[in-house]
Formats: structure tokens, sequence, C-alpha cells
């Protein structure tokens, strides 16, 4: 048994120069398990601690959850090898790096009480201002 890669905070994915406070970094998470039900259920729970509704990203209203200084989507997957569970973790601002970090290991740590051998993927999407 191995335990899952933590998402590590990485202040230098700000040193990309399209970054600025005023653009959104985008963490998408990519979950896989042996037990996609729970996990699915597990993301499900952590989600519904959040608020829904509309926010302001990029530019753009978009529909999803939030909290603080993070939103987050659900864009597709089962948490299965043939279809992972992917979810985006999104800010902006003067804290985004640490925001994206916090929900990253709220997140971690929700699934892995559930599957102590889920694999996560954390993939840094590039800035959109």
């Amino acid at each position: 048994m191995s335990t899952p890669q933590r998402y590590q905070l990485d202040y230098g994915w700000g040193h990309d120069p399209a970054w600025s406070e005023d653009a959104t970094v985008t963490l998408r998470v990519s979950v896989v398990s042996d037990h996609p039900r729970e996990s699915v259920e597990a993301v499900a729970e952590w989600l519904e601690t959040k608020h829904w509704g509309t926010v302001k990203v990029a530019g753009d209203l978009e529909l999803g959850w939030f909290e603080g200084g993070g939103y987050f989507q659900v864009v597709g997957g089962a948490a299965r090898a043939e279809s992972p569970l992917v979810l985006l973790i999104i800010s902006g601002g003067q804290d985004a790096f640490d925001s994206i970090h916090w929900y990253a290991e709220e997140l971690y740590n929700e699934l892995v009480a559930i599957d102590p051998d889920i694999r996560i993927e954390w993939e840094q999407l590039p800035h959109r201002s």
C-alpha cells in the first residue's frame, strides 16, 4: 500500500509570466479509486459544505461551489480507472496559491479517509486573466 501524493504548495507556479493578482489560478484534480462510488460520495459531501452559485472566473460567470478564496467545479468522470473523477480548484488574488493549497489539503484528507490507496493527480493549469 502506498500513500497518495499530497499537493505540494508551489509559489513558483506564480512566477509564470502570465500571472498577476488579477489572474485566476486553477488546479486540476484527477481521482481514481478502487471504490469509485465512495469517492464520488466523499467529494459530494465535501462540496455540500460549500456554497452553490455563480462566481466570476477570469471575467466570466460560472456555476459551481465556492467558499472563502476557493471556487470548485466537477468537470467529469466517476473515479474509475477508465473515467477518473475530475475537479477544478480555482482561486485568484494575492492569496490564490495558499487558497489552492488549503482546499487541495481538505480534499486530500476527505478522499484518503475513505480510500487510503486512492490515486490523485494534481495538475497546475495555465493562469487565466
